[in-house]
C-alpha cells in the first residue's frame, strides 16, 4: 500500500503531469489533442508522463479521463496551497453589507480631510455663529472633528480589511471582549483571575 502511494507521489513530482491531470479533469482528451494542449512536440513524452500517472487517469473509448483518486489528490493538492487557516478561523470574503461599509467609511474619510483642507484655507479671522474665531488655537480646534472622524473611519476600515491577519498573529483578540465581559459581571472564578 506504502509503495502504491509513494509512486503515485513520485508521479506527481513534475509540474507536466500536473498539467495534464488539470486538463483531464476538465473534459476527456484524446492522445492528440493532451499534445496539442500541452505543446508537445513527440508522442513518446506524453507517453511517458500518462504511463507515471496510471490509476489516476485512465482510457475510456479513445479518450484519456481523470480518475476519482486523481481529483481528489488534485483537490487535495489545491487545499494544501491555498491560504493557511489558523486556530480554526474560516476566511470569509466580506458580505455586500461589509463592503457597503467599507465603501461609506472610505467617502467619509475623503469628506472629513477636505472638511480640514478647508479650515487650514481659512483666513485669519473666521466668523462664526458663536462669533469671531481670530485666535491661533480657536482656529486649528475646528481641525478636531475632521481629525477624530478620519481616525475612527480608518481604524474601522483597516480592521474590516485586516481581521484575519489581525486575529492570526494576535489571536487573543477572538476572546478578548468575552474575557472583558466576564471580569465586567465579575463571573470569573478564582482560578481565571489567577488566584
Amino acid at each position: 500500500m506504502e509503495e502504491e502511494q509513494a509512486r503515485i507521489l513520485k508521479g506527481l513530482a513534475n509540474p507536466k503531469r500536473l498539467k495534464i491531470l488539470k486538463l483531464l479533469r476538465e473534459k476527456p482528451m484524446t492522445f492528440t489533442e493532451i499534445m496539442r494542449a500541452m505543446g508537445m512536440g513527440s508522442s513518446g513524452e506524453l507517453s511517458f508522463h500518462l504511463n507515471k500517472l496510471s490509476g489516476l487517469v485512465e482510457k475510456r473509448g479513445g479518450k484519456y479521463a481523470i480518475t476519482d483518486a486523481g481529483v481528489k489528490l488534485l483537490e487535495a493538492l489545491e487545499s494544501l496551497s491555498r491560504e493557511p487557516v489558523t486556530a480554526g478561523i474560516e476566511r470569509v470574503p466580506p458580505s455586500r453589507g461589509a463592503k457597503y461599509i467599507i465603501a461609506a467609511s472610505l467617502a467619509l474619510l475623503l469628506a472629513t480631510s477636505l472638511l480640514g483642507l478647508v479650515v487650514i484655507a481659512l483666513p485669519e479671522e473666521v466668523y462664526t455663529s458663536m462669533g469671531k474665531l481670530g485666535e491661533y488655537g480657536e482656529r486649528y480646534s475646528l481641525l478636531a472633528l475632521p481629525l477624530l472622524s478620519t481616525a475612527v473611519v480608518a481604524t474601522m476600515t483597516l480592521t474590516l480589511k485586516y481581521r484575519y491577519e489581525l486575529m492570526e498573529k494576535i489571536p487573543f483578540l477572538i476572546t478578548l471582549p468575552a474575557f472583558a465581559m466576564l471580569i465586567h459581571r465579575g463571573e470569573l472564578t478564582p482560578c481565571e483571575k489567577g488566584e
